[in-house]
């Protein structure tokens, strides 16, 4: 938790092994509602299901209060990930 009591990113030295560098992920601006919400990848646009890669809470960089959730299917994950594949 920050200072003001909400849940924040963890620093990059506690990121989770597979971590997603925010430079990797596409911008909220062109995805759709499915993808700013995890439901569809966040790269291919397709339906995730059990298997999905949580790539954390981001914040909208156009609108710094909003924010956005975005999820993988492995196949698109396992080659953007930092730590290696899953």
């Amino acid at each position: 938790m920050n200072p003001t009591g909400q849940p924040g990113r963890a620093p990059a030295s506690q990121a989770p092994t597979g971590a997603v560098e925010d430079a990797c992920v596409p911008p909220p601006a062109g995805l759709t509602t499915d993808q700013l919400r995890g439901v569809n990848c966040v790269w291919c646009g397709e339906k995730l299901g059990l298997s999905a890669v949580d790539l954390g809470v981001r914040r909208d960089p156009q609108c710094p209060w909003a924010s956005w959730f975005p999820r993988a299917c492995p196949p698109c994950h396992r080659p953007r990930s930092t730590g290696g594949s899953r």
